[in-house]
């Protein structure tokens, strides 16, 4: 953001948004209950507070911006409703977005992560609880973050100020890693392994080494670590029920979804699946509502249909390129037959997309080794190669390794 920024008016716009939510959420009484929980919770926690008087009063207009609340629904997840600020809103071209700098991606690439939590026997993870919400904006700055939300349609609008870092917000991303990373630095010395693995193997957490004693002290350090910094990694997963008791955790989760995508706070349908207990991957093949007469083969796809099912899957090792590239072959034939975003598909690839999809049920049967080594200690192993293999066609190109 700039020293001196200039904004225009944003509360009519906030006010219409604010007015628009409240007319979905007066459908649904139990969301609105929800949404009107989580905002007292906001103000408990301090994530959040009802804007003083004197705050009001020190208002500039072009000085201050309102943030549009909307509600994401997880349709994996019944009744998780997640609360995001629009930060891309704009008024008169101009939104808070245009006015942060993105800063640099400094995310861990997930391939390099479940590669990591490939490598040992023992597998550990975690994820960190609201982590954006750990990140405290300094007051100078929260005007940027009034929002309007109120409990009873009937009554004036309360306004509120975020006092903490946003999904939505295009800096957050960036300035929640940093802010990891900064605090991780600190305890290098003390906790090498446990400050590296935060660095390089923190999408959510997942990790791998040889032993059960190793994983018990990786993690013990890692949380130790996140507790210094105010962050609380918590719903930890191991194959080892001694590790998860040594951290407090009842009971080991049937199956962790690999899904989720930290730049946006979404999560797909499809996606990739780990399961603890027999230490496998496999996916998910839980379809969207509407996708499902199209899938089943009982009704021709669009284009649009087309492409949102092929690009639908969350396969970030490429494990299912032998399926997803056929999928793919249709949309390359779509586009050179020039049809149109919402028309039926033709019959050439009406009938590439009846054999595609008959193979559909047989990706619930697949299952992969999480751990390349099987149970074989790393010590054990005297040499590891990695083989390349190239080949294309007149339609794809690919590799495997």
């Amino acid at each position: 953001m700039t020293d001196d920024p200039q904004f225009p008016d944003s509360y009519p716009m906030a006010l219409r948004r604010m007015k628009q939510l409240e007319r979905k959420l007066e459908k649904n009484p139990e969301l609105y209950a929800n949404v009107c929980k989580q905002i007292d919770e906001y103000h408990d926690k301090g994530y959040a507070h009802i804007a003083t008087p004197e705050e009001l009063d020190a208002i500039v207009s072009n000085k201050v911006w309102y943030l549009p609340l909307n509600v994401v629904l997880n349709l994996n997840k019944p009744g998780k409703v997640r609360l995001v600020w629009d930060a891309a809103a704009t008024v008169q071209g101009v939104s808070l977005n245009s006015q942060l700098l993105k800063g640099p991606d400094m995310l861990v690439s997930l391939v390099h992560v479940i590669g990591g939590f490939r490598e040992y026997r023992i597998a550990i993870g975690g994820d960190l609880r609201e982590m954006y919400h750990q990140i405290k904006i300094i007051s100078q700055d929260r005007r940027f973050q009034h929002f309007l939300f109120r409990k009873d349609p009937s009554e004036p609008p309360r306004e509120y100020i975020m006092d903490v870092a946003t999904f939505g917000s295009t800096s957050s991303p960036c300035s929640a890693q940093y802010v990891k990373n900064l605090n991780d630095q600190e305890f290098a010395r003390q906790y090498p392994e446990a400050a590296a693995a935060i660095i390089t193997r923190h999408h959510d957490y997942f990790d791998s080494v040889d032993t059960v004693e190793e994983a018990i002290k990786r993690a013990r350090e890692v949380k130790l670590i996140h507790q210094k910094g105010g962050f609380e990694i918590r719903n930890w997963i191991s194959i080892s029920t001694k590790v998860l008791q040594s951290l407090g955790e009842k009971k080991q989760v049937s199956v962790v979804h690999i899904t989720e995508d930290k730049a946006t706070s979404h999560e797909r349908v499809l996606g990739l699946i780990w399961d603890p207990e027999l230490d496998e991957f496999s996916f998910s093949t839980q379809h969207r509502q509407e996708h499902l007469p199209y899938l089943r083969g009982d009704k021709r796809p669009s284009k649009r249909v087309v492409l949102s099912c092929v690009m639908g899957f969350f396969d970030p090792l490429g494990l299912l390129s032998p399926f997803t590239v056929h999928g793919k072959i249709i949309v390359q034939h779509l586009w050179r037959s020039g049809c149109d975003w919402d028309d039926a598909i033709n019959d050439e690839c009406w009938g590439m997309w009846k054999r595609w999809i008959a193979v559909l049920p047989q990706l619930d049967n697949i299952r992969i080794q999480r751990c390349y080594l099987g149970d074989s200690l790393s010590s054990s192993v005297e040499s590891v190669e990695v083989h390349i293999f190239t080949d294309a066609s007149e339609h794809a190109y690919g590799c495997v390794s």
